[in-house]
């Protein structure tokens, strides 16, 4: 998966809640039409913090989830690449057999 499919994954999956599209909203509206007001006391950054909180964590396992994710593949692309490096070897110690042979052949024989 690309990254940026994983980018425009996330960026869809944000835009469906509820707080995305209040994002959007105010990014469609300009600097000077603010739908969002800040909150005002303590009681009200309460909830806003607790969101964040949850968001980040959600945040945090899904980093950690695609990084064991993208280890994995790159140990499996590195098993990969030296088995290919092997069949690659053998390649072409055959081939170079497949023409010494011939060769030795034609110069005994025509001695």
């Amino acid at each position: 998966m690309s990254l940026l499919r994983l980018a425009l994954g996330l960026i869809r999956d944000v835009a469906t809640t509820e707080q995305g599209q209040e994002f959007i909203k105010d990014l469609r509206g300009g600097p000077g039409k603010k739908t969002r007001t800040a909150p005002a006391g303590e009681a009200e950054v309460g909830p806003w913090r607790q969101s964040v909180e949850e968001r980040l964590t959600v945040a945090d396992r899904n980093a950690t989830m695609l990084a064991g994710m993208l280890n994995a593949q790159h140990e499996a692309m590195i098993r990969i690449q030296k088995r290919q490096r092997i069949w690659n070897v053998a390649l072409a110690a055959g081939v170079l057999v497949a023409l010494a042979v011939p060769l030795a052949w034609w110069l005994l024989a025509g001695a």
